[in-house]
């Protein structure tokens, strides 16, 4: 589980996992407010990474 992280470290950690992987949706700012990405990774575990984007 990954706590606190920023925009920053969601994308590299998705870079990472989805290297030999599937992207399922890409990390995109979504309507609700959050940095929100999909993928299979190269072992067939799927990964949901979702960042609330902070209140201005």
């Amino acid at each position: 589980m990954l706590l606190r992280a920023s925009e920053a470290e969601l994308l590299d950690l998705f870079a990472k996992l989805s290297a030999g992987g599937t992207v399922i949706s890409p990390p995109i700012a979504e309507f609700w407010g959050a940095v929100y990405g999909d993928l299979n990774d190269e072992f067939g575990f799927r990964w949901t990474l979702d960042r609330d984007k902070p209140k201005a």
